[in-house]
């Protein structure tokens, strides 16, 4: 059992196409907004980040994407059709109003409580009882069970998560532009405090052959 922070692949050659929102509008960071903000927004006008991937260049239109560098998880009309019946009451669906392709944000709202907080590394902010960090994470193995994309209550970054279930999904059907970040493995612990960024257990979603222990 493994749990990976999903990403967009930063690093690909071509890029992948990333997004920012018209009309200078902000999504909230702070969790507890959040909900609130996306029941008023079912609909979101975009258009490509044209300081990374501008019109003209080689950059492709992958599976997985991002909005104004957000948390949040963004996919490919293609993968929508694909996961849909996956993520069934596990979050909110916003569509991304593009005039090249249409995209599909996933607001998260399956919280689970699978954190073993008395194992992992937390950083608080000073003077503060509140989570600014995590740097080790340990999972409690009967909490993750057999979720597939999930956050956590403990840490409002924490959006993308996932298990093999879903780094597996998007193997079998060739989804393009995932990138998952190793956070924690039963077998053999927490990734490393203190690991340099590039130096992470990651891998892209079509790597061959599959890197996992």
């Amino acid at each position: 059992m493994n749990v990976y922070d999903m990403d967009i692949e930063g690093f690909a050659e071509p890029p992948w196409v990333r997004f920012y929102t018209k009309h200078n509008l902000a999504m909230p960071h702070l969790a507890d907004e959040r909900a609130a903000f996306f029941a008023a927004h079912p609909r979101i006008e975009v258009d490509r980040n044209t300081q990374f991937t501008p019109r003209g260049s080689n950059a492709r239109f992958g599976d997985y994407s991002n909005v104004n560098h957000n948390v949040h998880p963004v996919f490919s009309q293609r993968a929508k059709d694909l996961l849909a019946p996956h993520l069934q009451g596990l979050g909110v669906w916003v569509e991304l109003v593009s005039d090249e392709a249409p995209y599909w944000l996933f607001y998260i709202t399956n919280v689970v409580d699978a954190l073993d907080l008395d194992r992992c590394k937390l950083l608080y902010f000073p003077n503060s009882s509140k989570l600014m960090e995590i740097s080790e994470f340990f999972f409690r193995p009967d909490a993750v069970g057999n979720q597939f994309l999930f956050t956590l209550p403990q840490y409002p970054g924490s959006e993308r998560l996932v298990t093999d279930r879903f780094v597996d999904f998007v193997r079998e059907h060739g989804l393009t532009g995932f990138r998952f970040d190793l956070l924690w493995s039963q077998e053999q612990g927490p990734v490393p405090d203190g690991m340099k960024d590039w130096e992470r257990p990651r891998m892209a979603g079509l790597q061959t052959p599959d890197p996992r222990p």
